[in-house]
């Protein structure tokens, strides 16, 4: 054991996690003993394992022997020279030999690093046996936080928030050349507001394409083609289905035996949506011989008794065409039949995201109708019934859910617009900017009322009962907000107080997701929801054109204006 042991700056804490070629422990940062960080061992001749006369014998064991007597050597404190981050990022992949393979997960994760739902890299140390990287430490991980701490047992909008950001973080990746092969939830962790953190690229690559039966990932999230032992269900499909335009050219860059590598960490979501929703499994390997997915392959329609899912979540996974024609017939919004040739996703919308044939859901924008689709979602559950009362409960456990915004995705996603400023302009030409700026996309009657002909009890009241609609139409137009309580007195004006500390940290996802994911008993209130945003808003874009208009008319000194204007002066940005 090397607790306690030293390197650099660094001391192990205690060991927290083991791979095949790795371990992984928590450590200590000496100079700052409030900072703790995640070291990752990486064993750096794999290839010299491959001869060990056990074959039972792990990998990380090996590691974990060598390590012991090499720090042992050092009297357990080691001193060992820092790698440039940068010069490994773009260090060639192709360039690299068997004898120094290790550094090609490393490589692949510095290429993500950038990214806010990737397990942030800070310093890598190199010794003669072992790389050491020090990367941000998360305690909690999703299948922690799914299985024993049921976090998500009963809150449907903290589901939607987590696989909205894991499936945006795949399309990144594969945006960037990088695919993960091994998404599964011991892979996932979870910072303090339960934003996810990718980590373990020990199997991630860069190839657009891999051969069938690669056998890649973890058993229970591995898709179809990349399981030994199902390529003759694979092909069947594969052959056995209808292919636009799109699809040809997609598989036009690629031989008869090689399949999308995306469309393999595209299976792994599904598999974790229904971890996330249900805390289950839908079988043990996607292969033949697994009794349950035998059934899967012969009529999908079967995942409905494995799993207590809506019909809505049943017609994504498993496609309109499986669902029956009663389904169709009642939800004409889903049967793509007719255009089948000029939508590039009606393949998996016919046969759903788990299609058999890794090329229909081989493609980003698939990533990107998965997330509409979970993100609209208004009932992820079948309805269940309350034994004890004999009545319907509405999408069983979790109740049904209101659909997110657009704008509420990109923040998610990290896509919130930056905050506009209005530069070259004196103060009073930018309040007169400002009142167009907010009624740009809206149409009133009247936008010159006097101040005579405004309630402002009942503005008050308005604005007071549906606040946070108001937070979230108005941080959907990208701009900075005004201090409301500033510019009018209203009455319990604290429920008018936006929280600027989190407004103005742009790049926290926890800012406007917390004040505006509240369901706000969207089981009995969705009919009334746009009337009253509408009113809200109107009544408030009117009451400021009415001050704006009052200041003029009674001659204001601009002193006062520029009290109230005082937070959009260019010179404080």
């Amino acid at each position: 054991m090397i607790i306690n042991a030293q390197i650099n700056n660094y001391k192990i804490i205690k060991q927290i996690g083991s791979g095949a070629f790795g371990l992984v422990y928590l450590c200590q940062d000496l100079n700052d003993p409030q900072r703790q960080y995640a070291c990752k061992a990486i064993l750096k001749q794999q290839s010299s394992t491959k001869n060990v006369e056990d074959p039972n014998l792990k990998k990380s064991n090996i590691l974990q022997t060598q390590l012991y007597h090499y720090f042992k050597s050092l009297s357990y404190k080691i001193f060992l020279p820092s790698l440039n981050l940068d010069s490994l990022m773009n260090m060639p992949l192709d360039q690299l030999q068997s004898e120094n393979s290790y550094y090609r997960e490393i490589i692949l994760h510095l290429r993500s690093n950038h990214l806010p739902n990737v397990v942030k890299i800070n310093e890598i140390l190199e010794s003669s046996i072992a790389v050491f990287i020090f990367m941000n430490y998360y305690a909690m991980d999703l299948f922690t936080s799914i299985v024993d701490e049921q976090h998500f047992i009963n809150n449907p909008l903290l589901i939607k928030k987590c696989f909205i950001q894991l499936a945006g973080l795949v399309k990144d990746l594969a945006d960037i050349g990088i695919y993960h092969c091994d998404i599964k939830p011991e892979n996932i962790l979870l910072d303090s507001q339960d934003n996810i953190k990718l980590c373990d690229f020990g199997l991630a690559t860069d190839k657009i394409f891999l051969n069938l039966d690669t056998c890649v990932g973890s058993s229970y999230y591995m898709a179809p083609e990349r399981v030994s032992g199902t390529s003759d269900t694979v092909k069947e499909h594969v052959m056995g289905t209808r292919v636009n335009d799109r699809l040809k050219m997609m598989m036009s860059f690629s031989n008869g035996s090689q399949y999308p590598t995306v469309a393999g960490d595209i299976w792994s979501l599904t598999i974790i949506l229904m971890n996330l929703l249900t805390t289950r499994n839908p079988w043990l390997k996607a292969i033949p011989t697994d009794n349950t997915f035998s059934h899967f392959i012969k009529n999908k329609k079967v995942l409905s008794k494995i799993l207590d899912l809506s019909d809505d979540m049943l017609e994504l996974l498993i496609g309109t065409e499986n669902m029956g024609e009663a389904y169709i017939s009642k939800n004409r919004r889903y049967n793509h039949l007719t255009d089948f040739e000029s939508d590039p996703l009606a393949g998996v919308k016919l046969h759903g995201i788990m299609t058999l044939n890794p090329w229909e859901r081989g493609d980003t924008e698939v990533l990107s109708y998965f997330i509409q689709r979970v993100a609209k979602s208004e009932q992820f559950l079948r309805d269940s019934v309350d034994p004890s009362t004999n009545k319907t409960i509405k999408g069983g456990r979790l109740g049904l859910v209101r659909p997110l915004e657009d704008f509420e995705i990109d923040e998610i996603l990290h896509k919130r617009k930056q905050p506009q400023v209005f530069h070259d302009m004196n103060k009073e030409v930018s309040f007169e900017f400002l009142m167009n700026h907010f009624s740009r996309n809206s149409s009133f009657s009247n936008l010159n009322n006097k101040p005579n002909t405004i309630q402002s009890q009942q503005v008050t009241t308005t604005v007071v009962n549906t606040r946070e609609n108001t937070m979230r139409t108005l941080s959907s137009t990208g701009s900075t907000l005004p201090r409301v309580n500033t510019l009018f007195d209203f009455p319990n004006s604290n429920y008018l107080n936006f929280n600027e500390e989190n407004v103005e940290r742009n790049n926290d996802q926890g800012s406007f997701f917390e004040l505006s994911l509240e369901n706000e008993a969207y089981n009995e209130s969705k009919n009334n929801q746009s009337k009253s945003l509408n009113l809200n808003i109107q009544s408030f874009l009117n009451k400021m054109h009415s001050y704006s208009n009052f200041m003029e008319e009674n001659d204001i000194d601009m002193s006062m204006k520029d009290s109230i204007f005082y937070q959009y002066n260019p010179t404080e940005f």
